[in-house]
Formats: structure tokens, sequence, C-alpha cells
């Protein structure tokens, strides 16, 4: 018998999944135990694992536990597989007995085999679901060849053959013999007797009862939601069709009158005109009797010449030469009944009758090429590239004005520039945002130069329709100190980027010059003259030294000689290239009210006290200085800062100076 020891509460928190491998999910076969957490897997699954995870040479846990087993902790539970075998067993004896319950698919037919994974079943639902491709791994017992071991064999320990295995090692989680703990390999182990360890095992196992319960009802309740809504879309299904069927059937119907509209106006226009016909008919015959009558008696005429009675002869020849004087009357032809012809030449259905009348029917809603129209969605020209964007949006409607989904007729094209034949990669689509009747038109902007975007319904220009689109290689054209591509592109994007993150959308934006210093001179004076009340504005500063630099602002520019703020975050000062190296670095106001400064003598100033001053006729004095106070404006990664921006403080002259604003 074994030794009454003292039991612990044990470590093990998922004793429902004992007999399962978490990682293949079947029955543990030469199961290894992770220290801590007690979960179990399968020694192939952790071999696998093993192999797998080469750079840190561990196996985890699947619970989460944070537990490890590494290749010197691989050892096989052996009591645990003896319990896995008994459970099997166990198992086995139910299956085999002359009842072995319903199937759990229906509930209605006997089980005729058990999967270990779906449970019991009966034939005609272990065919349908082991069928699917994702269960055929499931391991499928016949319950009425499964084979009985003999009875209580487990119970044995597989070392001391003819030893009961009555204790369990808490430390090893396994079912031991009294020689395994007292001489043994679980020897000075913790251990308790098999009592002990059911009262320990029972409430977690009822605590995962609950668990489980709660997860059938969940599973049982979203169930019965899927069938639900599978009830309901049948039922829609039936309705839409209903809908649709009814639809034609009235379609039908108002074709069948049109029908008979149509030929019965075919039909009183035919009657009409064949009536008439007929009394010209008749009249032809009548002129054409007389004429036959002055033949016959212009020959009796003639038989009487000799005679010497002239009675005959006058008679016949005054009859003659009246039906003569009849037929001159008419020219030969076609016109010989005045009307006639005219008549034969015109259509006998009104075709314009019959179009408005078919376009009454209205079945399909038509499209208006003087309703609809097209827009750019974005105003100035757009960036070279090689993506297609979205430059235009077309509205479809109909002969009222209301949108329309009908675009059978509607061609879309772009001719490129120079009209060498070949046309612009286009691509219309439905515009998802704005729903039915929108549509959109994507283009590749390539290569530079006015494409000309044209759209037709039925060969016929809608609104708006041909649109020039100009494609540019800059975002800033003809800069005299943005010379390069890369320095163009760098300061849009830092722009657009800039902006961005306020919210405010400049994809495809390219700029206007206000104000170049070369052009219109260096004077704060002439930059107010022509930069005051222009919002936003971006000024671009080169300095003798080679440093570009300037700032950008969503405030206008006046004459106060006042501080202006209120710009929401939207004004900075940037360094765009600094020693002959590309920065790119924005350092952005504060927010407070001291965004820009106005006086009519001072050029483009930022910031308090000033982050960044232009002077007047700053390309001749020594004026402009920058002082990036951290105060009003955000700090470079620069010691001092106040030389980040030109390379000193002071004592710098201003080579070009420009204004921007964007189109």
């Amino acid at each position: 018998m074994a030794a009454n020891l003292p039991g612990t509460t044990t470590n093990r928190t998922d004793a429902s999944h004992a007999f399962e491998c978490q990682v293949c999910h079947g029955r543990l076969v030469d199961p290894v135990t992770f220290p801590k957490c007690f979960h179990s897997v399968c020694l192939t699954c952790a071999q696998k694992q093993l192999a797998a995870n080469t750079l840190t040479n561990e196996v985890k846990c699947g619970f989460g536990c944070g537990t490890v087993l590494d290749s010197n902790t691989l050892t096989v539970n052996v009591a645990l597989r003896a319990v896995v075998g008994g459970a099997a067993s166990l198992e086995q004896q139910n299956k085999n007995a002359s009842n072995f319950g319903l199937c759990s698919g229906c509930g209605k037919r006997p089980a005729s085999v058990r999967c270990e994974t779906c449970g019991l079943l009966c034939a005609k639902h272990s065919k349908q679901v082991h069928a699917l491709a994702m269960y055929k791994s499931h391991v499928i017992v016949d319950l009425g060849n499964a084979p009985i071991p003999s009875p209580g064999s487990p119970k044995r320990c597989p070392i001391h053959k003819k030893e009961k295995r009555e204790l369990f090692c808490k430390q090893c989680n396994e079912v031991i013999c009294d020689k395994c703990w007292i001489v043994g390999s679980h020897r000075k182990h913790e251990c308790v007797d098999l009592d002990q360890a059911r009262k320990e095992i029972v409430p977690q196992l009822r605590s995962k009862e609950g668990h489980l319960s709660e997860r059938r009802t969940d599973l049982m309740t979203f169930k019965e939601k899927l069938e639900t809504t599978k009830t309901e879309t049948k039922v829609e299904e039936k309705t839409r069709c209903a809908a649709i069927e009814q639809t034609i059937n009235e379609m039908h119907k108002l074709l069948e009158e049109k029908k008979i509209e149509l030929c019965n106006f075919v039909e009183s226009k035919q009657t009409s005109k064949v009536s008439t016909l007929d009394a010209q008919i008749h009249s032809v015959e009548d002129q054409l009797a007389s004429v036959n009558c002055g033949i016959s008696c212009a020959e009796m005429s003639n038989k009487t010449v000799s005679e010497e009675d002239p009675f005959e002869f006058v008679s016949f020849g005054v009859v003659a030469i009246h039906a003569t004087s009849l037929a001159t009357q008419f020219p030969s032809g076609s016109a010989f009944v005045p009307g006639v012809s005219a008549q034969l030449e015109e259509s006998p259905l009104d075709c314009n009758h019959l179009s408005a009348v078919i376009r009454d029917l209205q079945l399909l809603p038509p499209v208006d090429a003087t309703q609809s129209k097209i827009v750019r969605t974005e105003t100035g020209p757009i960036f070279l590239g090689n993506e297609p964007i979205v430059v235009a949006t077309i509205q479809v409607c109909d002969k009222t004005g209301n949108l329309s989904t009908w675009t059978s007729g509607l061609t879309c094209s772009c001719s490129r520039p120079g009209n060498d034949g070949v046309t612009s990669h286009i691509l219309m689509e439905e515009n998802a945002e704005k729903g039915q009747g929108h549509l959109t038109v994507r283009m590749t902007p390539s290569p530079t130069g006015d494409h000309t975007l044209t759209v037709k319904f039925n060969n016929l220009h809608i609104v708006g329709s041909p649109l020039v689109i100009p494609v540019v290689d800059r975002a800033f054209r003809g800069s005299k100190i943005l010379t390069t591509r890369e320095l163009d592109n760098k300061l849009h994007e830092m722009v657009v980027g800039a902006e961005g993150a306020m919210g405010h959308k400049m994809t495809n934006t390219t700029w206007r010059l206000l104000w170049r210093g070369s052009d219109h001179g260096f004077g704060g004076a002439k930059f107010h003259e022509l930069c005051n009340n222009i919002t936003p504005t971006l000024s671009i500063v080169r300095t003798t030294t080679n440093y570009i630099c300037g700032g950008y602002t969503n405030i206008q520019f006046d004459n106060c000689n006042d501080y202006r703020g209120g710009c929401g975050g939207r004004t900075f000062v940037y360094s765009l290239v600094r020693a002959g190296t590309t920065t790119g670095t924005i350092l952005r106001c504060k927010g407070h009210s001291h965004c820009i400064y106005c006086r009519p003598d001072y050029g483009p100033t930022y910031g308090g006290g000033f982050s960044l001053y232009v002077c007047n006729n700053s390309n001749t004095t020594t004026g402009s200085y920058t002082n990036v106070d951290q105060t009003y404006c955000e700090q470079p990664q620069h010691n001092p800062p106040n030389e980040y921006l030109a390379g000193t403080y002071r004592s710098w002259v201003v080579s070009e100076i420009e204004v921007w604003t964007p189109l």
C-alpha cells in the first residue's frame, strides 16, 4: 500500500485538456509535459517545433503560459502516457458495448463510428463531415470492430511490473508505484495518493466544465444567429426574385400595350394612304378608259374616211380628237396622275413619332449629353508619373437632370500631346464614394504636355468635354533656386507632408511664382506689393554661401506693422540645403500669436524674435538673420540652433529669393 502522503495544490490549470495535444489537437502520443504549467504535447510535435525553431531551439506552451521546453528537457511523461492509455481502453470498452449511443450530428440514428475530434457519429454524418479536406486527418474508430484491451493493465507500473500505481508525483506529473517513489527515479519527489490527487484535480475540472458550458452556449447562440441569417437570406432572395418577376411582367404588359398602340398608328396611317391611292387608281383607270375609247373612235373614223356620207367619220373623229386632247393634258411617266409621285415617296410611318413613343417607354434611363458633365478633380497641372491617378469625375444624368446609372454609349478617350495618334492610358470606373451616376477617370500622367480628355455619349460631347489636362515634371516650373528636379520634388514633398499632417491635402499641386528678387527687385515694398493678401505662400531663400531655406504660412501678409497669428500649426520655417547637403528639415511654429511679422519694408519674416527675417534689399545688406527661439519654434538638432538655417546667425546675404503660391 502506498503511504498516506500529505498533498499540496497542483499547478495544473487546464486539466480538461490533459489528454489532448496542444499542437495537433489529437490524443496525446508519448506525451511531453511542460514543467511549470503542466500542459502537454506529443513528443513528435515537440520535435517538429524544435526543428522549426532553430534560432531559439525552444518549444513554447500553446496556452501563452511562457513555459518553454528545450532539447535537454524533452522527456516522455510515462505516467501520463499510461493514464492516456487507460482512458483509451475504457473508451474502447464503452464503444464496444451493445448500445453506443446516438449520433451527435443528427441525434436520431445510432452511432457507428467515433471520431477522436468530432465524437460519436452515424455512418452518414461521418461520411459528410470527413469528406471535407480540413477534416480528413481526423482519427476515426469503427465501433463495431474496435479491439477490447485487457482490463486493468494500465494500473500496473511499466517498470515494476507487479506493482500497482497508487501515487501521483506532482513534480513529474505522473502516476507511479511505491517502488518508483522509494527507490526509483521519483525518489524524494513530492507525491500524494490518488485520492488526494483526485480531490485537487476535481475543482479544476469543475471550473473548466463551467467554461466549456459557457463556450457551448456561445456557440449554440452563434449557430442560431447563422441559421436565422440563412433563413432571412432565403426570404430576401424569394422577395427579390418575386419583385424582379413582377417588374418583368409589368414591362411585358407595357410593351404589349405600346405594340398595339404603334400597330394601330401604323395601320391608320397606311389605311389613309391606301384610300388615297385607291382613289387615284380609279382616276387613272377612268382616264385610261377615255384614251382607249378615243383610240377606238380614231380607228373607226379612219375606216369611214372614204365613204360618201361623212356623218360617221365626223362623229368618230370628234370623239377621238376629244380623247386625244384629254390624254395630252398630263405628262408621261409616274406623274401621269397629279400628286401620286409625291405621296409614294413619303415614309409609310413617321419615324420621329415612333422614336418618341419608344423613348416614352422609359425601360432604360436615357443619358443626355447636355445634362451630363465632366469636371477636373484638381485645378492646375499634374506631375509626371507612371501610375494612374484620378484626374476627373463624370456626372451621368438623364434628360431631366437626374443622376443615371446607364453608361451604354458613353465613351472616354485621351489624346497625348503633339497629336501623334497615340492615346493616353485611361480608366473610367464607378465612384464608390459618391454612388450611382458618378464616375471617376484615371489617367497615367505621361508624357509632359497637354493631354486632351474627351467624353461623349452617342458621339456627342458632354458638358466640359474636351478637357485639357497639363502634365509637368516640376512643381516649381522656372525656379532659379530649385535648379534640379530632386530639389524641386524634395521641397514639394516637404510642404505636402507638412500640410497633410495637419489634415490639408495638396497631392498634385503645382505652384505659381509671385515674387522673385532678381526679376522684381529685392526691396521689401515690392514683396508686399506682389504677395500681400494671398494665402498660402512659400518663400525660398538662397544665400551667397548656397544655403537654401525659407518659410511657409497660411496667414496673409499685409502692412500692419505687427505680428499675425492663428495659423493652427500650419506655419513653419525649413532648411532644404545646408553645407552642400539636402536636409529637408521642418521647424513648425508652435501655434501662438507670433506666426509671421508684417512690416512694409520687411521681406518674408516668420516667428517671434525672428525665426527667419529677410531684410530690405537683402542682396546687398547683411541685416537678415535667423533666431530659432524655442519659445516660438521647434528646435533643430544643431548647436547653436540659430546657425542651422543659413549657416550663421547674422551677416549672411541673399543671392536669390522667390515667393510662390499653389495653383
